[in-house]
């Protein structure tokens, strides 16, 4: 048997693994016999590793920002690299129809559609040759590809037969599902069918899931997620105005510190900042108010259309709840596929729905005032949702899991309150790839005749099996790593595993996709 100083190094492209978490898990996985070709990232982590020659002395680095213009990483011969072909664009017309859409993501400016493709026409000339160039063992992706160049360069090393790794966390906290296919969670369908003649006990389960489990299904236990937390919420309202709110003076005057926060301010009014987008917008702080500003008036326009439209729920009706997802967002885009467009799922479901039910949707709450939300949806949105017969928009503030408990079916492209709904001995109707569409309970749906189907079962009476739901449990257990891709995860679901163990868990599942593919 050879050993890690003999045996040929495994290559790879690193993508958007840039924390200083995954950072030490690059530095981990390179210990053990793996090279480092190429590394795309960005923040202040990746620019002090990106120095690094004594570790990384023949590793190509490449930033963010650049990437998304179609700015070559240093060094790189693109005038030798091939041609963009006829055959090259007709084999990938799929991935240019997810691509342009997911340039919502990354288009501040507003550019015209002939632009967004001649960028989509350099992604493709340029990753088409790192690839070719290289020639990696295999791809691995900090999260499932959605910046719109990350997923060229997963459709390209998919068409060219090169290996491609990612992970996903999962509505488990601390929880990781390694894969390499973004519409399949083979590690979890293998564990599923390994387990499959398995009964499990649910005191089978590791501690940490079985209390996940517990308090999903305890119906006094605060189930909202973190990042939609009120303190959350409110936190990230406060950073779409131009200027400080009354409060924060009166707070900072009081505790003395009025005259320090004033100059940190004004600095950074005046220091320039960059963002994600085509035209690589590069302005000083002001320039950035003065467009949050703008960004958050459109904002407030979406939400006064969606609360003109809106109406109370009837529950003595029969009702699909449909949990709309906050865009733009991996969740939708890649992972929705179609329904990345949400109103098709919508106009699906309406299709499908029996003569005595109507359909009740409810927006985000992240969907005004989270990033970029306002490339995430156009005026008329609601509008053309509200308009279809026996569909309703409720209110935001209405409670979820009153919906959910009162509904017939809970629906979304792949967010997590179809989920949530099973666990509760609800069914959930999902539209797009996600972990959880394996579970008994779940339906995953993406024509009319599979919508049709999928309700008039729940119609008949149909309802998930807590068995069934512990069984599935026991397979992600099994199939699944604990560790958390960066500090605000760690902290804001208080996961309880050290950093060491983290990075060693992480490197782990990279490194056994690795030998998998080898």
């Amino acid at each position: 048997m050879q050993n890690n100083d003999t045996k040929p190094k495994i290559k790879i492209i690193v993508i958007r693994l840039h924390s200083k978490v995954l950072i030490d898990v690059v530095k981990k996985l390179q210990d053990r016999s793996v090279d480092v070709l190429y590394w795309e990232g960005s923040k202040g982590h990746f620019e002090n590793v990106s120095q690094d020659k004594k570790h990384f002395p023949h590793t190509i680095f490449h930033d963010t920002h650049d990437a998304i213009r179609g700015v070559s990483a240093s060094g790189v011969p693109v005038d030798s690299f091939e041609p963009v072909s006829k055959e090259m664009i007709a084999s990938l017309l799929q991935c240019e129809s997810r691509v342009l859409t997911m340039m919502n993501g990354i288009d501040v400016s507003g550019v015209p559609l002939s632009k967004r493709k001649r960028v989509y026409h350099l992604y493709l000339k340029y990753w088409h040759g790192v690839l070719l160039r290289l020639k990696p063992d295999a791809v691995i992706f900090g999260d499932i590809p959605h910046l719109a160049f990350h997923y060229v360069i997963y459709c390209i090393a998919k068409k060219l037969g090169i290996k491609t790794i990612l992970y996903k966390t999962t509505a488990i906290p601390g929880r990781l599902s390694f894969l390499d296919d973004i519409t399949r969670y083979k590690n979890i369908e293998e564990s599923i069918d390994y387990l499959s003649s398995t009964t499990t006990d649910l005191s089978d389960l590791s501690p940490d899931i079985h209390s996940y489990y517990k308090k999903q299904t305890d119906p006094f236990a605060d189930k909202t997620l973190f990042y939609v937390r009120k303190e959350n919420l409110k936190e990230r309202s406060l950073g779409l105005y131009p200027v400080p709110r009354f409060g924060s003076i009166i707070k900072n005057i009081k505790e003395g510190t009025a005259g320090k926060t004033a100059l940190l301010y004004i600095s950074m009014f005046f220091r320039k900042r960059r963002i994600g987008d085509i035209e690589g917008f590069h302005h000083p702080g002001y320039v950035f108010k003065w467009k949050e500003w703008q960004w958050n008036r459109i904002r407030r326009n979406f939400r006064r259309e969606y609360e003109r439209l809106q109406s109370p729920v009837d529950y003595s009706k029969k009702f699909i709840y449909v949990a709309l997802q906050n865009q733009p967002e991996c969740s939708t885009s890649a992972m929705g596929d179609i329904f990345v467009d949400q109103i098709l799922m919508i106009d699906m479901l309406r299709a499908s729905l029996p003569t005595d039910w109507v359909i009740y949707v409810k927006e985000s709450p992240l969907q005004w005032t989270g990033p970029r939300t306002q490339l995430g949806r156009h005026k008329g949105y609601y509008t053309e949702i509200a308009d279809m017969r026996n569909v309703f928009l409720v209110p935001i503030k209405t409670s979820t899991f009153e919906l959910t408990k009162n509904a017939q079916t809970v629906v979304s492209v792949t967010g997590t309150a179809p989920w949530e709904a099973v666990l509760r001995g609800k069914p959930g109707l999902v539209f797009g790839h996600v972990w959880f569409m394996y579970c008994d309970g779940i339906f995953r749906v993406d024509s009319l005749s599979s919508c049709q189907k999928a309700i008039e079962k729940i119609r008949s009476g149909y309802k998930p099996t807590e068995q069934n739901i512990i069984n599935f449990l026991a397979a992600v257990d099994r199939a699944t790593v604990r560790g958390f891709p960066n500090k605000k995860f760690k902290e804001g679901y208080n996961i309880a595993i050290t950093d060491e163990e983290n990075t060693k868990n992480i490197a782990d599942g990279f490194y056994d996709e690795l030998m998998n593919s080898a």
